[in-house]
């Protein structure tokens, strides 16, 4: 989602993905709750074991204020995305500035830690991945995949174009996510989602963006 979000970041918002995507995660709740319960209802059907004060001694929250701040802190970030639509301020740079924040709010003398914390190999990881889809589209396999998926959605009707690439997207991100990583697979498909929108017409981009993210996220879980 948070790809889908940056590379799309023209035409949809944290709002948008909240509004779109909130149906379809409260529809599939109440079956996966269900689902849960007979997985570990042996366990669930017991008593509750667990002995708070000893919880609250191993586990003691030791700076209050520091604690106050990040909830401080991560509630303005939180409302900033919601105020994207009206501030057009990057997320991202929203996120950045909101560390940079609570970095010097706790002290400045453990900068180092905090860093060292950081997940590096993560950011190197979609760094290198945004690098070999970029090669990828480059030597012309995304627009090979964009060309297959306009001349199938071009040889129906106009007016039901944006539902069968929707059905297509759907349930095409959900087999290959499966199968494969959900996010060099997202990362992929995004610009082939843009190129198909700029080949076919009757197709906008932001409803095929809510099926990559249902198809690529449920899927995933296969």
């Amino acid at each position: 989602n948070i790809i889908i979000g940056n590379l799309l970041s023209d035409d949809v918002d944290f709002t948008k993905f909240l509004i779109n995507l909130a149906p379809g995660v409260l529809i599939t709740a109440p079956f996966m709750f269900c689902y849960l319960w007979f997985i570990f209802r042996e366990d669930l059907r017991g008593p509750l074991d667990a002995d708070v004060p000893t919880l609250q001694q191993t586990y003691p929250i030791t700076n209050r204020g520091l604690l106050v701040k990040c909830g401080v802190v991560l509630g303005c970030v939180i409302l900033c995305f919601f105020l994207h639509p009206v501030t057009h301020v990057d997320p991202a740079f929203v996120s950045i500035l909101g560390a940079v924040w609570l970095l010097i709010a706790f002290d400045m003398h453990h900068c180092h830690e905090a860093l060292m914390a950081v997940e590096w190999d993560t950011l190197l990881f979609f760094a290198a991945l945004f690098v070999v889809v970029e090669g990828v589209g480059e030597l012309g396999l995304l627009r090979a995949i964009a060309s297959i998926l306009s001349d199938i959605v071009r040889s129906v009707p106009v007016d039901s174009r944006q539902i069968v690439a929707i059905v297509i997207i759907v349930w095409a991100s959900a087999i290959f996510s499966a199968f494969v990583d959900n996010i060099p697979f997202t990362a992929t498909m995004v610009p082939v989602l843009q190129q198909l929108v700029a080949d076919v017409e009757g197709v906008s981009i932001r409803p095929l963006a809510w099926a990559l993210a249902f198809g690529a996220c449920f899927g995933g879980n296969g």
